[in-house]
């Protein structure tokens, strides 16, 4: 009688470490902070006149979760026709190499204030934004093909993020390239 053949998987992941790309994210039109409360406010020492403000890291600098750039990467797979699973398969990671859940932003988001007319009269909106001065960099390590990554996230770019994307905010453009110890 003649044995079984045996069948052995191996991990892609083993074969080929993922590779670690260096993403610098530029903003083309304002990217504008999500809506915030009053003790998100006041925790960290802001202005509590802001509708609109960046969380903090623990050393108090503004930052992008990584689920906001999830959002327009999965519009982005759905206008390429790809699996939207590929939105989340990627890790944004720290200088160490470990797996963090957010980008930093370098500097103090700017501020704006307009006035608005409504119902009962005129209002004042303020809020954090970011501009074309500011660089956002970050290491990301996709698992699955880095060139597609980066496909997927030049067509996010176009989609926008954060608040207002309907309107032509929250477009960016990005640069890619392989740190230099890879």
């Amino acid at each position: 009688m003649a044995k079984k053949p045996r069948v052995v998987y191996v991990s892609k992941t083993a074969e080929t470490p993922a590779t670690v790309l260096q993403v610098t994210l530029r903003p083309e039109t304002w990217i504008i902070a999500p809506r915030t409360t009053k003790e998100f406010l006041r925790r960290w020492g802001l202005d509590e006149h802001l509708d609109r403000a960046f969380p903090r890291n623990s050393s108090g600098k503004p930052i992008l979760f990584k689920s906001w750039l999830e959002a327009p990467m999965r519009r982005a797979c759905n206008r390429l026709g790809l699996d939207m699973k590929l939105a989340s398969n990627w890790s944004i990671i720290d200088e160490h190499g470990y797996p963090i859940n957010y980008v930093t932003i370098p500097e103090e988001p700017l501020i704006y204030k307009r006035c608005i007319e409504t119902e009962k009269g005129q209002t004042l909106e303020v809020f954090e934004f970011i501009d074309g001065s500011y660089t956002i960099e970050f290491r990301a390590k996709p698992f699955y093909d880095p060139k597609k990554f980066i496909q997927i996230l030049a067509v996010a770019g176009r989609v926008g993020l954060l608040a207002r994307t309907g309107k032509g905010y929250g477009k960016f453009t990005i640069e890619v390239k392989l740190p230099s110890n890879q």
